[in-house]
């Protein structure tokens, strides 16, 4: 928890709450940049207790929340998210937690069924930003790969597909891959797309025109 010299509110939280307490388990909230880190330990009294420190690295809103494991309420937080912050959710200490919203007009690429996909090929435009414009949890890097792994080039256009069968089996296989946490992120060297993440089976030749 460090030794700052003047140590925060929420760091005396943590030594309080946290200190000598062991992590059990590290979770992921869906595809987003939410990471959940469940530890046990025992209080001052020695009943053994469960929290989680929510970790959200969402940009310029990133924070962290301190909650009780077993009622899911804030205990504490780096900075509490007020109704004047954010009009979607308000966090602080007692209030229950909400994770992140999906953002608007978005589902998430794990939850995208066939009709939703069909829907987004069907728009004009670069497919990569038409799922990234349509499925939470991908990024323009990750989407542009994903393609690449199918057969396609990343910067393929909706309009000059043609095998939209193995192009659904591919997106479908990519869903089952992240479920089953089988891909392994890394940065790019380049943006040549010589990296592999998915590890999902290609589509054919015919999956773009020539």
């Amino acid at each position: 928890l460090g030794n700052l010299p003047v140590p925060s509110g929420f760091t005396m939280q943590l030594r309080k709450h946290l200190e000598g307490s062991r992590l059990l388990r590290v979770e992921l909230l869906g595809l987003e940049r939410v990471a959940r880190l469940v530890v046990a330990g025992r209080d001052e009294l020695g009943d053994p207790f469960e929290r989680v420190l929510v970790v959200e690295l969402i940009g310029k809103y990133a924070n962290m929340f301190l909650v009780d494991a077993q009622d899911e309420d804030v205990m504490g937080c780096l900075r509490p998210v007020t109704e004047a912050m954010c009009g979607v959710r308000q966090l602080g200490a007692g209030l229950p937690y909400d994770p992140p919203p999906v953002q608007a007009g978005k589902v998430s690429f794990l939850d995208a069924t066939e009709p939703m996909i069909l829907a987004c090929l069907a728009e004009p435009g670069r497919l990569a930003d038409r799922l990234v414009a349509r499925f939470a949890g991908l990024s323009k890097v990750a989407a542009g790969q994903l393609l690449v792994e199918l057969g396609l080039p990343p910067a393929v256009e909706t309009e000059a597909l043609e095998s939209l069968d193995e192009l659904l089996d591919g997106l479908r296989r990519a869903q089952d891959a992240l479920r089953a946490g089988r891909f392994h992120p890394r940065l790019a060297a380049s943006p040549g797309w010589d990296y592999t993440i998915w590890g999902v089976a290609q589509a054919g030749p015919n999956a773009v025109s020539a």
